[in-house]
């Protein structure tokens, strides 16, 4: 898996200059109790660079845009800051960037239950609305330094 994983962003950072890997995750609504607070809200949705170390600042804040503007509360690195994938396949000054993305598991189901919500294809609607940002943030890629 890994040795897979490293070769397609390789192929990919080669052809096109950059590679983003989005590493996904659903997390417990308890474990936003140690999330920071947003505008007076807690978050939906913890965006993981490793502190800066695992990509370059304009992902994340072109992804934090992305999930906001379509509705979604967001957080960087607190609770979760990014793991394994994060931490060993993120090289923003190799062209390869990082980013874990956790959504909160109470948007789409009852935790106990196990059982979706009654608004879970309108969540999936906006889901897809984020992935087709963020899939277009390869395209603009990483802006240029100055000549």
């Amino acid at each position: 898996y890994h040795n897979q994983l490293e070769t397609l962003l390789l192929r990919q950072r080669d052809a096109f200059g950059v590679a983003i890997l989005f590493d996904c995750h659903s997390m417990p609504h308890d474990a936003l109790i140690s999330a920071p607070m947003v505008r007076g809200s807690r978050p939906n949705v913890i965006l993981g660079d490793r502190f800066g170390a695992a990509c370059a600042r304009w992902v994340i804040d072109a992804a934090t845009a992305v999930f906001s503007d379509a509705g979604f509360t967001v957080a960087r690195n607190a609770p979760f800051a990014g793991g394994y994938i994060t931490q060993h396949y993120g090289r923003p000054s190799h062209g390869i960037h990082a980013l874990q993305i956790e959504v909160d598991r109470s948007l789409y189901m009852d935790e106990a239950a196990l059982t979706r919500h009654a608004n879970f294809d309108d969540l999936v609607g906006r889901l897809d609305t984020v992935v087709s940002g963020l899939v277009g943030l390869g395209r603009t890629a990483a802006p240029l330094a100055a000549e």
